[in-house]
């Protein structure tokens, strides 16, 4: 945990506005958001106005680090040998793995590791009819500023961009933007959604400098 305090160890420089965190397993990730959080919340880098861009790709189920078998799992088993609890043999040799669900730690991003960050979250579906509900259920539960959504079989060409930062008025309700893809176009959808986050990003800023005066 101490190279991850160290942000020149982990973090790749893009000039000098863009931090990119790579990581391999959700522990990994969950660890160095945490500690990003902490290190953006020491000195001004928050008053500043960073920019939370959280567009991994993170499992919703996982097995525990500690619930990990120790050794390889062999075919043909017809007890439970592992080390671990969360996987088990069926008497016919099948596998059976049991799942947790990853730390729901979204929510506290923006209320309580780096409050005065604009946080942009990302909701990826499967189903067309729940895409939108879900995008807005997830704003409004984890109280981020963003939440871009998108389908996983079109999420090239289009997505939805849920905020309630219209015009510096909050109190008109959610936004969704849908952002689209001209066909004979041959700008990407990261650019039209970089734009839009940046202007939003703009105005973010203005709201919040207005409301410290």
């Amino acid at each position: 945990m101490t190279s991850v305090c160290r942000p020149s160890k982990f973090i790749f420089l893009s000039g000098d506005r863009l931090l990119l965190l790579d990581f391999t397993t959700v522990e990994d990730y969950l660890v160095k958001l945490r500690w990003i959080c902490f290190l953006f919340n020491q000195g001004d880098l928050c008053r500043q106005g960073t920019l939370l861009f959280l567009a991994a790709a993170v499992s919703d189920f996982f097995i525990p680090h500690d619930h990990l078998p120790q050794h390889k799992l062999h075919a043909g088993l017809t007890s439970n040998r592992t080390s671990s609890d969360n996987i088990q043999y069926g008497t016919d040799g099948s596998l059976t793995i049991h799942l947790s669900p990853v730390p729901k730690v979204l929510g506290l991003i923006s209320t309580k590791w780096v409050t005065s960050a604009m946080v942009v979250s990302f909701k990826l579906e499967t189903d067309t009819s729940l895409v939108l509900d879900r995008a807005k259920a997830a704003f409004k539960r984890y109280q981020t500023h963003a939440v871009v959504a998108n389908l996983l079989q079109t999420r090239k060409q289009e997505a939805w961009l849920i905020h309630e930062l219209d015009g510096g008025n909050s109190g008109t309700g959610l936004s969704s933007e849908h952002l689209t893809v001209v066909p004979s176009s041959s700008e990407e959808l990261e650019d039209i959604l970089t734009r839009r986050v940046a202007y939003l990003h703009t105005t973010f800023l203005a709201l919040r400098k207005g409301t410290t005066r």
